[in-house]
């Protein structure tokens, strides 16, 4: 039973392993399976010595105190499946009461949980003793995965480099396209409801030189089912890691899963139409994915870390699942939250030394770069505009979006300083909102940014219908093809196509 509650504890890490396709950042995966596993068994050793001291001492107060511990042990693992399953919170619920309902509805649902416990406390003891051995096969299933894992993971390209002929000017694209998609802004917070105190200036003088879109919405809430959508203009509704460095995906309407790699992308497409792509990425395995239909590929990680340092980030994790820890003061470590803010930092930059060189090329006509920011770590004090490890945990959200900004002056004097900046149509969006703007205010916005500054034009259009971004894949093959000169065009086009894809609001 040890063994299977500390298995459990560990949800959120196994999850992040399995459904999380981000194995080039993972760095070793050797590492992160050996600690893994290595930290479920010394929970369980821990949990077993526990209870046999309390069972050696046969006293009534032993054995109800170590019920409660028992109770108190268990919530973790349950509180990590309503994590993984559901957006369910306290503040959420408490919303519709106003600031101070939070702390009434958590203490409501406390006295409810602990009245119940007190009355049936045998029974309810007796009864998840019994759920925890049924669920002790699921030990099995998680280190036999982990084992296959291990003998079949190899380390995936993380670099593509094609020599590119010289072409003759007839020949593809007359303009180029620089698609800047970053990580979990979100439009809410960006724009309508932006703090006094985050200016971001490059942002509002894109938007006053082209299409600024107010109801954009992701294909998917993740990243992992956001970016195989929008890249192969198809709608997600299952995505796994396939090690080593692919995913098998599944489609809306399908039956059965396939690899990312092997479907038709919008970077195939744009190969046929003679045009030459390149990726700037983290977190996905995009060089191995669409290498074959690149001109140029950089997957930026931040480095592997060391059994110790993995097996304590693990347990972060497993503290962090404790219910309403972050309610009673707390934070990860500070060295554990310090080198991962270290690793932000050195991944943020590596992502935009590439990003800056990439967009500047003239020979590539289809650029994606996936930015790390605003996603957490958040690793930018917009105050002292620089980066910083002091970032608080939730409103440093905002810290980073000012990074955005600056992050977005940056590219476009590399590419005016090539001379490209003109010629080129440039994309702002996202593959998703912020899903922790719950612990920020207690509401989510899932509309994303949408920006699209075309190629020589300096006209500032709002448009206001709904949409799916994933549009994006058709309106970047129709831009390259130079069937849209303005935005009268685009906003013609959007019209036309944004029925036939259903748009995704939460």
């Amino acid at each position: 039973m040890a063994l299977s509650l500390a298995n459990l504890s560990f949800i959120t890490v196994w999850s992040r392993l399995f459904d999380s396709p981000n194995i080039v950042e993972v760095g070793n995966v050797r590492t992160y399976l050996v600690g893994i596993v290595l930290n479920v068994l010394l929970l369980a050793l821990a949990l077993w010595v526990v209870v046999l001291g309390a069972t050696r001492l046969q006293r009534p107060w032993a054995r109800r105190t170590m019920q409660w511990m028992f109770l108190l042990a268990v919530a973790v693992p349950l509180n990590g499946i309503r994590v993984q399953l559901t957006d369910l919170t306290v503040p959420a619920l408490a919303a519709p009461f106003g600031g101070g309902g939070t702390m009434a509805v958590g203490i409501a649902l406390a006295a409810v949980a602990v009245g119940l416990l007190v009355r049936w406390q045998d029974r309810v003891v007796a009864g998840i003793a019994t759920v925890l051995l049924v669920c002790l096969p699921f030990v099995a299933v998680t280190f036999f995965h982990a084992a296959r894992v291990l003998v079949r993971h190899e380390t995936p390209r993380t670099v593509v480099e094609e020599r590119a002929g010289v072409r003759a000017p007839t020949e593809g694209p007359t303009q180029r396209v620089v698609w800047l998609l970053f990580d979990a802004m979100d439009y809410r917070l960006s724009f309508p409801e932006r703090p006094r105190t985050v200016r971001l200036r490059e942002l509002d003088r894109l938007c006053g030189e082209g299409l600024c879109a107010r109801n954009a919405f992701p294909p998917g809430g993740s990243t992992a089912a956001a970016m195989p959508a929008l890249i192969t203009g198809r709608r997600v509704a299952e995505v796994k890691p396939y090690y080593p460095g692919d995913m098998t995906v599944r489609f809306v309407g399908a039956d059965r899963s396939v690899l990312w790699s092997s479907q038709p992308s919008v970077f195939s497409r744009a190969r046929a139409l003679g045009a030459r792509g390149g990726v700037v990425g983290w977190y996905l395995p995009y060089c191995e994915v669409l290498g074959g239909t690149l001109t140029s590929c950089r997957m930026v990680s931040a480095g592997a870390a060391s059994l110790p340092e993995v097996m304590g980030l693990q347990t972060e994790t497993l503290i962090g699942t404790v219910p309403a820890v972050w309610r009673l003061g707390y934070r990860e470590g500070a060295r554990q939250l310090r080198r991962h803010r270290e690793r932000g930092t050195r991944r943020y930059l590596d992502v935009l030394e590439a990003a800056r060189e990439a967009a500047a090329r003239p020979d590539l006509d289809l650029l994606l770069v996936h930015w790390p920011i605003p996603h957490e770590a958040f690793i930018y004090d917009r105050f002292k505009d620089d980066f910083s490890l002091d970032a608080d945990p939730v409103a440093g959200y905002f810290d980073n979006l000012q990074l955005v900004d600056r992050t977005l002056g940056e590219v476009r004097r590399a590419m005016e300083r090539a001379g490209v900046w003109e010629r080129t149509t440039v994309v702002v969006t996202a593959d998703h909102s912020w899903a922790e703007s719950i612990a920020l205010d207690g509401r989510r916005d899932y509309r994303v940014p949408f920006v699209l500054k075309l190629a020589g034009r300096r006209t500032p259009t709002a448009y206001d219908p709904p949409f799916n971004t994933l549009l994006l894949h058709g309106l970047i093959l129709e831009l390259l093809k130079g069937g849209l000169r303005d935005s009268t065009d685009v906003v013609r086009w959007l019209d036309r196509e944004r029925g036939a894809v259903p748009v995704r609001r939460r």
